[in-house]
């Protein structure tokens, strides 16, 4: 099985409305009725689409074909390198798709600028002096989410150090 990502935003874009309730997520339209429905699973709500392969003769000229840009071959090859789809493509390795007479390079995508967030390393040694002040300088951090929610129903921790003290 296949796990999709939905775009609310896109959804939302297309006239449809989402509705999160009883541990799902429906999609509707006003002339369609329910789109679909998604299930909450293990905390994500999960599309889950069954796979299926067709087969198709090489050459054949029933086949449809699409053209797309390399900025959506991009995206519809699960974010691989640009040039790796464009090759894949070229050499035949893809059916039903050619590339556009309008293709151009790949702009920054946000989804591969997302998935290669790193933070900044911890330094083992101290850089600068120390703050001279109470408040002059106040580090943070975030912890979570835990398992098991507080008597409060919180599962996140933030810790807040004065550099002063």
């Amino acid at each position: 099985m296949g796990v999709t990502l939905v775009s609310i935003a896109r959804v939302a874009a297309m006239g449809a409305a989402v509705v999160f309730e009883d541990g799902q997520c429906l999609i509707s339209r006003l002339d369609d009725g329910v789109v679909t429905i998604i299930p909450l699973l293990d905390g994500l709500y999960r599309l889950r689409i069954p796979r299926t392969e067709t087969a198709a003769a090489v050459g054949d000229a029933d086949t449809p074909v699409r053209a797309v840009t390399r900025a959506e071959l991009h995206r519809e090859l699960g974010h691989i390198a640009p040039d790796a789809a464009h090759n894949m493509v070229a050499k035949g390795a893809v059916e039903g798709l050619v590339l556009s007479d309008a293709d151009g390079p790949v702009d920054d995508c946000e989804s591969c600028a997302v998935g290669k967030m790193t933070r900044k390393p911890i330094a083992t040694e101290r850089v600068r002096l120390r703050a001279m002040d109470v408040g002059g300088e106040i580090h943070t951090d975030v912890w979570g989410p835990a398992r098991t929610q507080t008597l409060g129903g919180r599962r996140y921790y933030s810790m807040y150090t004065d550099d002063y003290s």
